[in-house]
């Protein structure tokens, strides 16, 4: 009091203390802020979250200004991003935080221009404004309400020091920031029961016991079958293009270094065909001197799965039954959070089969045939490889999270946005014709559609090239009640059919044992109904060609003995048929009676 008394006695001495105040605030103050701040006010620190659950460019996030610890900022990996905070009720900036596409790929801490700088935010109603892009400081009086960061594209201008925390987005377009004094000891918990989740859905991959205490022990575990190889890595590990294909390091604690090379295609026992179809993928043990690995490019928080689109895969029905139906079974159970690798991707299947595959994983493929991307990736586990059981199947007692082939049917309408999920007793059926052109086509189709017609059915008639546009066509085959075609890939289809609707397969001469494993029983596995019409021996082109007599005809596993290229020359590439209508005209009748 005595103090105030005689300052408002001395004007002299007011004007020293008014000065000395200018001169702190825009003198001394713009030197030094952060030491300032740290200890005269509360603080935020700035984290930066991992791409997959980040909002995209362009979210606005709100973040309350009463908080006492840790603002999140999440920024989108697919292009540099700029995190620009404003007041709710002001437009000027309150603070920007820019960086480049080096904090993009989800990294845990990212540094550039070799530089830390840590950028506090103050808790106080007298805020400070921050502008990064020019270095600025400035006090501005705003009234304590909230923020909001705006997540938007920019390039870099500024180096910063930001540690990635997990974010769960919302669906709307204004998140709220979870905030709390302890949040990074949160964080540790959140990491802590991620990474134990990874190893669960990584151990469900390993079938023997005995592999579950290998992959603990050593980080790594190989099993194979008669159909595949198949390696599971709970342990960080890097991958690097070579060959069009990958080279995965995965550091450890042995001196002599190990190789081991799998080909992640399920068709082992054709040995022709991985050799010459499938490249192989090389994994690497040992330590870093004698591995040498190279430096980490992105880095990565979900696990990496690496697979083949090669093998036998110009043929749909190899495409279902040897990836996209193994790559199901593989990756459904980690909801996500898993990064597909692929090698063999020759005829663009990533891009033909993207809806499925982004059901999968939101993340951008990482493909070998990419000559604009060779970067080296590090990922915190990987599987080499892909689950398979048989030909269309879904193992439900043998397949990580229990699948079914009824739930990859759901995954395909789903994907597809199919609308039938079931048939509705229809009074006219509408049938798919499956119009075969080179060989296994009807003789004698015209006919065959026009008793169709006659019995009561709506006929689709649909030609190979009007299958190559799966978008289109899988709607096309989801309206139908009913398919019918001879044995071929174009029966793969039954898999976009509705519950209940009929499968109607036309089995040619000498291909029984292909046509019961290919498509009956994956038939009744989907909850379809299932009919066949097996031709005779005159209904074959072949009998015409060689005569009732001759081995062709009459005993064709004396054929198959042969070996599967002659078997293949005769049954599959030189055989037509013409249905016998009386016969077929059975078939038909009690298909409808099954849909009514």
């Amino acid at each position: 009091m005595k103090l105030q008394g005689y300052m408002a006695k001395e004007p002299i001495l007011r004007l020293m203390v008014f000065s000395a105040s200018i001169f702190f605030i825009f003198l001394v103050f713009p030197l030094y802020p952060d030491s300032f701040l740290k200890s005269t006010y509360n603080s935020y620190s700035i984290l930066v979250t991992p791409v997959d659950k980040a909002p995209r460019i362009g979210t606005e996030m709100q973040i309350p200004s009463s908080s006492s610890s840790t603002i999140v900022i999440s920024i989108a990996n697919e292009s540099a991003g700029n995190v620009t905070g404003r007041e709710v009720n002001n437009s000027q900036n309150s603070i920007s935080l820019e960086a480049g596409a080096d904090i993009i790929k989800n990294a845990t801490k990212i540094q550039i221009n070799n530089s830390s700088t840590q950028i506090i935010l103050p808790t106080s109603p007298k805020e400070v404004g921050f502008n990064a892009s020019k270095g600025q400081r400035s006090f501005h009086n705003r009234r304590d309400h909230d923020r909001l960061l705006k997540v938007t594209k920019s390039g870099v201008h500024n180096s910063s020091a930001l540690t990635s925390i997990p974010y769960s987005a919302s669906n709307k377009s204004r998140h709220d920031i979870i905030e709390g004094k302890n949040i990074l000891h949160k964080r540790g918990d959140e990491l802590s029961k991620a990474e134990e989740s990874m190893k669960l859905q990584l151990s469900r991959l390993v079938r023997a016991q005995e592999g579950v205490a290998e992959l603990e022990s050593a980080g790594i575990s190989c099993s194979s079958n008669v159909h595949l190889d198949l390696c599971v890595i709970s342990k960080p590990i890097i991958i690097e293009k070579k060959n069009k294909s990958f080279t995965i390091y995965a550091p450890s604690s042995q001196n002599q270094p190990t190789e081991r090379v799998v080909r992640p295609y399920p068709k082992k026992e054709d040995k022709n065909t991985m050799i010459n179809w499938v490249a192989p993928v090389s994994i690497l043990q040992g330590n870093t001197d004698s591995i040498k690995p190279p430096s980490c490019q992105v880095k990565h928080n979900v696990p990496a799965l690496v697979f083949s689109f090669g093998g036998f895969t110009d043929n749909t029905y190899h495409k279902f039954s040897e990836v996209i139906i193994p790559l199901f079974i593989t990756s459904r159970h980690f909801e996500s959070r898993v990064q597909f690798v692929v090698t063999d991707n020759k005829l663009g299947e990533t891009w033909k089969f993207r809806k499925l595959l982004k059901q999968l994983s939101p993340y951008k493929v990482i493909d070998a045939h990419a000559e604009d991307d060779t970067r080296v990736h590090c990922f915190p586990a990987a599987v080499v490889g892909l689950r398979y059981f048989d030909n269309l199947k879904v193992n439900s007692d043998d397949t990580p999270g229990g699948y079914t082939m009824i739930d990859f049917r759901k995954f395909l309408r789903d994907s597809y946005h199919l609308k039938v999920a079931s048939i509705l007793k229809p009074k006219r059926p509408k049938v798919l014709l499956i119009s075969r052109r080179k060989t296994r086509s009807f003789l004698n189709e015209d006919k065959i559609v026009r008793l169709m017609k006659k019995l009561g059915f709506q006929v689709q008639k649909v030609k190979p090239y009007q299958m190559t546009n799966l978008d289109k066509f899988v709607k096309i085959v989801n309206s139908c009640d009913m398919m019918v075609g001879v044995h071929g890939a174009g029966l793969t289809n039954e898999i976009f059919l509705p519950d209940g609707a009929v499968m109607i397969q036309i089995v040619p001469l000498g291909l029984e044992w292909g046509s019961e494993h290919y498509y009956e029983m994956p038939a009744q596995n989907m909850g379809l109904k299932y009919l066949e019409y097996k031709i005779e021996p005159n209904e074959s082109s072949l009998y015409d060609l060689y005569g009732p007599n001759d081995p062709v005809i009459s005993d064709p596993a004396s054929i198959w003995a042969k070996g599967y290229g002659i078997v293949k020359d005769f049954y599959l590439d030189r055989q037509q048929i013409k249905v016998n209508l009386a016969r077929f005209r059975s078939t038909l009748l009690e298909a409808l009676r099954l849909l009514s």
